[in-house]
């Protein structure tokens, strides 16, 4: 587990340069400044004066939250990504929930249900989609939705499927789903309602703040994690709960006989030992400080040469 702000030690040998300053190579500084409550601050509800903040969610897997705090969370269970009230130009709440699962001695998402008003998606590790429970097919017809969706494939290999989610109001929702490995990604962008909560965090908060309310400077990572895993009393997002379940605990070690969705999996049983010189070198076209220390880190983790092409790495 790790957690950080956006901004790297560059002395770590991992994530820096050397020099000791603090980088964040999009831009000319570390981070933009964040609408917040807080005295002398830009109001929560300007968003005129900054740029529309982004999160991202997807590798070992790490969550770069609103406040751009970067939590990285290796359990196993079904979790509350984003709960935000009202979010679209037609006034639908929307939820998105992940699945996250156990590989060896790492995790990732696996699957990402997202509800928008009445209506359910459901993205699978293999790029199928599903709209209240029915499967869509590629010369699928859908109309009546309160939002505007579109498919493309990326990635240098074509293996990267993105669904994009326009909501309105300048406010996106990406969801991706990598064929190769079936690993899934989500990011978000726009200035989303005060009232969001979830693993993301809150718009206009400069910590992220667990579901009863503490900070996480003060508990655990996996405290904090564990305090947005789905319960009973939320809403079942997905077509087929998995295990564990609450009250069940999210699990830190793989149950005992339990099989990976990861694609290569008897291959990977024996992974790759990639060197942390090998890793900088394919990460070396990551623009940015914090998200090439990540991208290194999962690639030694993973043993996967590959896994910088996802746009959780390159896009600021």
């Amino acid at each position: 587990m790790f957690v950080s702000s956006a901004c790297p030690n560059t002395n770590d040998p991992v994530a820096g340069t050397g020099d000791g300053l603090p980088q964040n190579l999009c831009s000319n500084e570390c981070l933009p400044p964040m609408p917040s409550n807080e005295p002398g601050a830009i109001p929560a509800d300007d968003t005129s004066v900054v740029p529309p903040p982004k999160t991202s969610s997807g590798g070992d897997p790490h969550f770069i939250g609103f406040s751009q705090k970067v939590v990285t969370f290796q359990g196993e269970c079904t979790l509350i990504l984003l709960d935000s009230p009202a979010a679209t130009a037609m006034g639908d709440d929307v939820t998105v929930h992940v699945r996250t699962s156990r590989k060896l001695d790492f995790s990732y998402i696996s699957r990402v249900a997202m509800k928008v008003g009445n209506h359910v998606f459901e993205i699978k590790p293999d790029a199928t989609i599903f709209l209240n429970g029915k499967l869509i097919s590629e010369d699928s017809s859908i109309s009546g939705l309160p939002f505007i969706w579109k498919k493309e494939i990326k990635g240098t290999k074509h293996l990267i499927v993105s669904y994009s989610f326009d909501l309105g109001q300048k406010r996106m929702i990406n969801i991706r789903a990598n064929k190769r490995s079936n690993m899934m990604f989500v990011s978000t962008k726009g200035h989303f309602p005060e009232a969001t909560k979830g693993m993301l965090g809150s718009p206009g908060h400069t910590e992220l703040v667990s579901r009863n309310g503490k900070n996480l400077s003060d508990i655990t990572v996996n405290t904090y994690g564990e305090s947005w895993q789905v319960k009973d009393v939320d809403l079942q997002l997905f077509m087929e709960p998995l295990g564990p379940q609450y009250p069940q605990k999210c699990l830190y070690e793989d149950a005992p006989g339990a099989t990976s969705q990861l694609r290569g999996h008897r291959r990977l049983l024996e992974k790759k030992v990639i060197t942390l010189e090998e890793a900088k070198e394919v990460c070396s076209n990551v623009p940015n400080a914090m998200k090439r220390a990540l991208c290194i880190q999962d690639t030694i983790a993973m043993g996967d040469l590959e896994i910088k092409d996802d746009p959780f790495y390159l896009e600021c």
